[in-house]
């Protein structure tokens, strides 16, 4: 009968030995996991503190083209449009590659207006060729 009892308590002991193990693994699956947790918030954090906003080069060349079309010396009886095709040099100028348009006179405009006019641009790709609408609306 001692015997019988003693093999009980010592099942009763292994269990409790796995269990308590167990239990260690548990908490330190769940530290483990808070400290993740706490990793991505941090790195996520420091991703949206970073200020710098990033510059569309398309909107700041639309911009510059516009500055460049201001002054418009001709009269128009309806609104024109345009399409200019252009790629920049080494020297960030503009070199116009094509104007599609029906009207000669804005054609001629726009090229004599943009080509080899400087842009200034931060991150440009020489050769990289750029497309831009223009209208031209009477005022």
């Amino acid at each position: 009968m001692l015997n019988g009892e003693f093999n009980v308590t010592l099942i009763f002991l292994r269990r409790l030995y796995k269990h308590n193990i167990n239990l260690k693994t548990i908490n330190v699956m769940k530290k483990v996991s808070l400290l993740l947790v706490a990793v991505c918030l941090l790195a996520a954090g420091s991703l949206y503190a970073n200020n710098e906003t990033l510059k569309d080069p398309k909107k700041e060349l639309s911009q510059q083209i516009d500055a460049l079309l201001d002054n418009y010396e001709f009269e128009v009886a309806e609104d024109i449009t345009a399409v200019v095709k252009f790629t920049l040099n080494a020297d960030q100028e503009i070199v116009v590659l094509t104007v599609e348009t029906n009207d000669d006179s804005l054609e001629a405009y726009l090229k004599g207006r943009l080509n080899y006019e400087k842009v200034e641009l931060e991150n440009f790709k020489e050769g990289r060729t750029y497309t831009v609408p223009v209208r031209i609306t009477n005022s």
